[in-house]
């Protein structure tokens, strides 16, 4: 049965461009809107989709809530933006304020991507729900944790490379052995 509670479509990382949208009509019907549209009526509600912001939101488990922002962005604040290149709808953090730009990054992502534009921002992540847990993104332990997010992150993606390296080595031995 309809709560009235928005119902979401799949989002993080990559994006549709399209979420189910619950209307009521005798019974429930879904209907296709576009990410843009929902967004100009005030918010965008969402299952998060990907590891891109791991382990802050957990792939098809935390809900999120995005709203339109009409100033610049600030350092550390999560937005919704549109990437050029291929049209995909992306979820990450902003590392680097520019005049005219910003760089952005994913919190489990190795490459940056620089010159994200005024004009791809669509909104901003205000909050999210980590299983039960609501999270404000204005709240200080958010905003604490977004800067150890950034900070930590040449230390986490050291460690990522090693496993990868210790593993790929033990790999091989293994081959070796039982051939």
């Amino acid at each position: 049965m309809y709560d009235g509670a928005p119902k979401t479509g799949k989002l993080l990382a990559s994006f549709s461009p399209y979420v189910f949208v619950p209307l009521r009509s005798g019974g429930m019907e879904i209907k296709m809107k576009k990410l843009e549209d929902q967004l100009r009526e005030g918010q965008y509600v969402s299952t998060s989709h990907g590891i891109s912001m791991y382990p802050m939101l957990r792939n098809s488990r935390d809900m999120i809530v995005v709203k339109p922002i009409n100033r610049r962005l600030k350092k550390y604040e999560v937005p919704l933006y549109k990437r050029d290149a291929d049209g995909a709808y992306i979820l990450h953090r902003v590392i680097d304020v520019g005049k005219d730009s910003y760089t952005i990054r994913g919190d489990n992502c190795f490459n940056k991507e620089y010159n994200i534009r005024e004009d791809q921002i669509l909104g901003i992540l205000t909050e999210f729900y980590r299983g039960k847990m609501h999270i404000d993104c204005q709240s200080r332990g958010f905003k604490i944790y977004s800067r150890l997010a950034v900070w930590v992150h040449p230390i986490q993606m050291t460690l990522k490379r090693c496993k990868s390296i210790i593993f790929g080595v033990l790999s091989k031995i293994k081959h070796t052995i039982f051939k």
